[in-house]
């Protein structure tokens, strides 16, 4: 019984592991889009409670301002009864 192998096997076989092997990396390539999605939306959700708004960090500054005028006032003051 003599085995001979047509070209158009080796071609088959080569096309098949190479078709193979490209699923294979196809696959990976989705589940890290997939995971990186995953963690963005992580993050989408976290942002609201790890950063202050807009608005509460100009009342913040408002109130130090205010704070620091008061006291530039008083340190006048001082400066002027001297």
């Amino acid at each position: 019984m003599e085995f001979t192998v047509d070209i158009q096997v080796l071609v088959n076989l080569c096309l098949g592991a190479f078709l193979a092997f490209m699923g294979f990396i196809v696959k990976r390539a989705l589940k890290l889009v997939d995971d990186v999605a995953e963690d963005i939306r992580k993050i989408e959700v976290d942002l609201p409670t790890i950063y202050s708004r807009k608005e509460e960090v100009r009342e913040g500054f408002h109130k130090l301002e205010g704070m620091l005028n008061r006291m530039f006032e008083k340190l006048d003051e001082k400066m002027d009864k001297r």
